[in-house]
């Protein structure tokens, strides 16, 4: 008899620890632990101008006037270039989302005017080493790097014109198109033209056209799923239109901001009545705007959100109520909040990771932070 019970005893030990384990494997479990945990903070003693994060591996390019650094996602700072070179004015960054290629423009004068600067423009890979150095090929100090680092970007700020140039700085092709509107798709298939409403490929072949007047706030994987809204101002201003490009259908609601997962399968949006909503799109399509949100968080003013690649998670930044600016990390399969941290109303620019896994924000106007958010 003792040792049928044992025997027993055994297999309930055994299932309760593949159940256990199971539990632990679940990918839609939100994580455990006390988070968000600070990866690094970076203080330096010139003002920081602007900062870029590599958007799949977290790492982060940053620069002041006269000095660019470069900060490991691990927390540790692998390269910082500038000294004894005399710059004195540094801009139009950019990071590839593998943090393997990192651009920017230096000039040995202050910035007075864009049109007076002559510009070097450097590309530098991740461990700090020269790609190399070439000048500006374009008159203005406006550059962009592409997601993926493939393409450089020079635009008018002024004018209707945008050049597209290789990772050598060999021109490929150039569009009367505003640089400020041009929006890449998470994998870099497509760029859309907000202005104009044209959508092009990587060769500056045109493949779509939405129309004029709408402003396009986020975009899935091959530009399949769009949000816009209107470029007019009043209350037309508060509406948005979720769009599908490959089965031409479009759902109208009020609304002033929002967020689409790269593979367009989950939506995000905040209302005009203070909440953030989140829909699956194939059910948003399908029904209307009538359609029941999976939930909702009250939530006054977020000027960020993003939801991840792997739809598990809701990253927001903005202000939460009339007293309190917050970071917030929504696990979705739980339909909870999983973290709110709050920061000072100062904090304005915050970039978030593709995963939602590291956040970065400028704290104060010499200080930069990257916290790890699961």
């Amino acid at each position: 008899m003792m040792r049928k019970y044992r025997w027993l005893a055994g297999l309930l030990l055994v299932a309760a620890a593949l159940a256990w384990a199971r539990k632990q494997e679940n990918p839609d479990r939100a994580p455990r632990g006390n988070w968000p945990k600070v990866v690094w903070r970076e203080s330096v003693t010139e003002e920081i101008q602007n900062f870029y994060l590599a958007r799949r591996t977290g790492q982060v390019m940053f620069h002041s006037q006269e000095h660019v650094w470069y900060e490991g996602a691990e927390g540790k700072q692998v390269w910082k270039m500038g000294e004894g070179r005399g710059w004195k004015y540094i801009g139009g960054g950019g990071i590839s989302w593998d943090g393997q290629r990192v651009l920017f423009q230096t000039n040995l004068e202050p910035r007075r005017h864009t049109n007076l600067l002559d510009l070097d423009v450097y590309l530098v890979d991740g461990a700090g080493n020269l790609v190399w150095v070439k000048k500006n090929p374009y008159r203005y100090n406006t550059s962009r790097l592409s997601p993926s680092g493939r393409f450089i970007l020079f635009g008018d700020p002024f004018e209707k014109t945008t050049k597209v140039y290789d990772q050598n700085l060999n021109l490929l092709w150039e569009k009367e198109i505003y640089l400020w509107h041009v929006m890449f798709d998470p994998e870099e298939h497509y760029l859309f033209d907000s202005v104009s409403g044209l959508l092009f490929d990587p060769q500056g072949r045109q493949v779509w056209d939405m129309g004029r007047n709408m402003r396009v706030l986020a975009l899935s994987d091959d530009a399949e799923v769009l949000l816009a809204g209107r470029f007019l101002g009043g209350p037309q201003a508060q509406e948005l239109f979720l769009i599908s490009r490959t089965a031409l259908k479009k759902v109208p609601m009020p609304g002033i901001s929002g967020s689409v997962s790269p593979d367009g399968s989950m939506f995000a949006y905040a209302t005009p009545d203070h909440q953030v909503r989140v829909y699956r799109t194939a059910e948003l399509f399908t029904a209307g705007p009538e359609l029941k949100p999976l939930f909702t968080l009250g939530f006054s003013k977020p000027l960020l959100m993003n939801l991840s690649r792997d739809n598990r998670s809701l990253f927001i930044f903005g202000q939460e109520n009339q007293l309190q600016w917050s970071l917030i990390l929504v696990w979705i399969p739980e339909r909870k909040v999983r973290w709110r941290e709050g920061v000072e109303d100062v904090v304005r620019d915050v970039q978030v990771t593709e995963d939602n896994r590291f956040v970065v924000f400028k704290k104060d106007k010499t200080t930069l932070v990257e916290l790890q958010a699961y």
